[in-house]
């Protein structure tokens, strides 16, 4: 059950209240000759099991990222606001349990050699659940390959953030503190639909709002390039005048990033 409850002597015989967060226990605890008191207790911050997933992202031929376990990541962690930290490993299934308290936040630094660094605050919630799920998502520090942002979408004819791709924009700045010495192009995407130059403009638009987002957010400015590519890189089939579904389309619209 943890600290206070366990100590480094013979607790033992443990017994809750019917409110579940009440009780007596036996320990040797404060004796100097080996004797066993009772002691009363009283749960003020209920345990947690935080299961923490680590995997990494990688994309198919469609450009749709998928998530595969990363094991044997190195994981530091530390009570937000505190100094003590700890350190720990994931599995060879890329995971991790640990003990918590609800109520509690939790900082975690995520490393592995080949991989960019990830940084995740963990927000255990009094009413969580007895296990929380944590999931990290590494990619890999390989210099000019796109890497896909997922749910950044735009409204028609618009170029705002809109709150659904300022959380993925969110992540993505946190990967920039996490690995300091980075920089990046961000780089806007448009379907075959309406003209080149139309496609060209709205995608250099889109991307320049990404980036400023980005150092509204702290990042600095010489860290990162935007760029609009328009409807030259398509993905897959959909150029003028083919016909294809709307999640065809989705695909080719898209924002990436890639390390320069």
């Amino acid at each position: 059950m943890g600290h206070p409850i366990n100590s480094s002597k013979h607790d033992y015989g443990i017994m809750f209240n019917e409110d579940e967060e009440t009780g007596l226990l036996s320990s040797n605890r404060e004796s100097s000759n080996g004797t066993d008191d009772i002691y009363s207790f009283k749960v003020l911050q209920k345990p947690v099991v935080i299961a923490v997933t680590t995997l990494e992202r990688k994309q198919n031929e469609q450009k749709k990222n998928v998530q595969l376990p990363l094991p044997q990541v190195q994981l530091l962690i530390a009570q937000q606001n505190q100094n003590d930290s700890s350190t720990a490993l994931t599995n060879t299934k890329g995971q991790y349990f640990m003990d918590g308290r609800k109520g509690n936040s939790y900082v975690m630094q995520g490393s592995k050699q080949g991989y960019l660094n990830q940084h995740s605050l963990v927000v255990v919630p009094k009413t969580a659940p007895d296990t929380l799920q944590v999931a990290m998502v590494f990619d890999r520090d390989e210099k000019n390959v796109a890497i896909v942002l997922e749910n950044i979408y735009y409204d028609l004819d618009k170029w705002d953030i809109r709150s659904d791709a300022a959380k993925e924009l969110d992540k993505l700045a946190e990967v920039l503190v996490a690995n300091p010495t980075i920089k990046i192009e961000l780089s806007s995407h448009t379907d075959s639909r309406e003209s080149l130059k139309y496609n060209q403009v709205l995608s250099e638009r889109r991307a320049q709002a990404a980036v400023d987002y980005l150092i509204e957010k702290g990042i600095a400015k010489d860290r990162l390039t935007a760029k609009g590519y328009g409807k030259t890189r398509l993905v897959n089939k959909c150029t003028d005048g083919v016909s294809c579904p709307e999640e065809m389309h989705q695909q080719n619209r898209r924002t990436e990033f890639r390390i320069k």
